[in-house]
């Protein structure tokens, strides 16, 4: 993750740094082939945590989150 956590800036910011999100895919594909997990739940578990976390939720928040994205998978 790059950038500046919302609760740290200012609608002043100029903005000379984009707020990004990096997924390492070595890792993640890594993390597939040995635990057997689905790709698309690992990229929606690092999206949920990374926008999270520069949200500055805490990890709780977060938490109830990946509950929800699971409930409506169901």
């Amino acid at each position: 993750m790059t950038g500046t956590d919302i609760i740290e800036s200012s609608v002043m910011d100029l903005g000379d740094e984009v707020d990004m999100v990096f997924l390492f895919w070595h890792l993640a594909l890594e993390i597939v082939v040995n635990i057997k997990s689905i790709l698309a739940d690992l990229v929606r578990y690092a999206l949920i945590h990374g926008i999270g976390h520069h949200c500055s939720f805490s990890d709780t928040d977060i938490e109830a989150l990946e509950r929800e994205a699971d409930a409506e998978d169901c």
